[in-house]
């Protein structure tokens, strides 16, 4: 039940809430593309491992992205 309500809920609002409760840290690992059609690739960390990657053509659009994969990843005994 409390998987089906956390993957119901926005990726904004999973990365500011279950992802903040989680040791994690997002950082973005690419930037490429000229200015105006630029993209980036974000990696969240559990610890020292990437546990989830997400692409986008701004950084919070892939950080929603990491966060949707990375919660997909995540046991789900330990989500708040």
């Amino acid at each position: 039940m409390l998987w089906t309500r956390v993957r119901a809920a926005t990726a904004h609002a999973l990365h500011r809430g279950a992802l903040q409760r989680i040791p994690t840290a997002c950082e973005v690992v690419e930037e490429r593309g000229p200015a105006h059609e630029r993209e980036f690739r974000v990696a969240v960390r559990l610890r020292d491992d990437v546990l989830a990657v997400g692409e986008g053509r701004s950084k919070q659009a892939a950080e929603k992205a990491a966060a949707e994969a990375a919660l997909q990843q995540l046991p789900e005994e330990i989500l708040p």
